[in-house]
């Protein structure tokens, strides 16, 4: 696969499986935002992962297959991406999902809390997030914009 730096417009579009436009025509896909374009390499992974590891070895995948260790590896490979050494990054589940559990956790670590504040301007799966967090831990969502939420 060329560079991503080449300087011919779609370069790389044989390597992604691509919506097509209504009338059937090729399509541009401009949406990256949560669910860009499928590579055609993450069905391939895919498949491998599932017939070629889990079918074949079942829950010694962890170690043989090396689920385990699949963050650190993943993570020193994008790390240059944000300026990381190896070591420094580690991939994980979602945003959402890390979301969640630190919101958890700060409200069990300070029990003696009542309320949960939030951002009233926040991303709505943010939002989603900080009322399912409220009502699971029995704490009081209260939201508001940042100057507003400043303490005296």
């Amino acid at each position: 696969m060329p560079s991503n730096s080449s300087p011919e417009p779609g370069f790389a579009r044989e390597h992604f499986a691509l919506p097509r436009a209504p009338d059937g025509a090729d399509a541009v896909y401009l949406a990256g935002n949560s669910l860009g374009a499928q590579p055609l390499a993450a069905r391939r992974a895919l498949l491998s992962a599932v017939d070629d590891q889990w079918a074949r070895v079942g829950v010694a995948g962890w170690e043989e297959s090396g689920w385990w260790t699949a963050p650190q590896r993943l993570g020193d490979r994008i790390a240059p991406l944000v300026g990381a050494a190896a070591g420094q990054v580690v991939v994980g589940d979602s945003t959402s999902v890390q979301l969640f559990g630190l919101l958890v956790a700060a409200a069990r670590l300070r029990p003696e809390r009542t309320v949960l504040l939030s951002d009233a301007g926040h991303f709505p799966t943010d939002r989603y997030l900080a009322t399912s967090v409220a009502r699971l831990t029995g704490l009081t969502l209260e939201t508001g914009a940042p100057p507003a939420m400043a303490p005296d």
